[in-house]
């Protein structure tokens, strides 16, 4: 839904998926959407929704498909101002670890052989953390997850 690679045609496609389905993310109260696809990592700015970072009700979305495929070494559009973190060239994996009910940590792993010194380095993290307070009833679609990097 959110790719910034330069890459016209899969850009139609992201812009009307997001048309479609992020107000069903933003009524049912989603935080976090992992999606791949993409071969590359992207990560977007916290509450992002209709292209607008810090709004309420808005989304992280985290891009993981670097584990395997051949990878895109592929520029950013200029107009991507919603992503905080791009990795290319890079095969890796998403980690998740979740504390409690309002607090999840993200990170990219960088994969490799056991020989490959950089294998298993952590390349970007995201902790995700809501209020207890912003848990509201389905539809309310008015929360906020703070989003720190590390």
């Amino acid at each position: 839904m959110y790719e910034s690679e330069a890459d016209p045609l899969n850009s139609i496609v992201s812009v009307q998926t997001r048309h479609r389905v992020e107000p069903l993310l933003k009524k049912y109260n989603v935080d976090l959407v992992l999606s791949a696809h993409y071969h590359s990592y992207l990560r977007t700015c916290a509450n992002l929704y209709d292209g607008k970072c810090n709004t309420a009700g808005g989304q992280t979305h985290i891009t993981v498909g670097t584990s395997g495929a051949q990878l895109r070494k592929g520029h950013l559009y200029p107009h991507s101002h919603w992503t905080s973190k791009f990795i290319k060239g890079t095969y890796g994996y998403g980690r998740i670890t979740v504390y409690s009910a309002t607090a999840l940590h993200f990170e990219f792993v960088q994969a490799g052989s056991q020989e490959d010194a950089d294998a298993g380095r952590v390349l970007d993290n995201v902790w995700l953390r809501k209020d207890k307070a912003a848990f509201g009833s389905v539809g309310e679609g008015n929360t906020k997850v703070s989003q720190v990097s590390l």
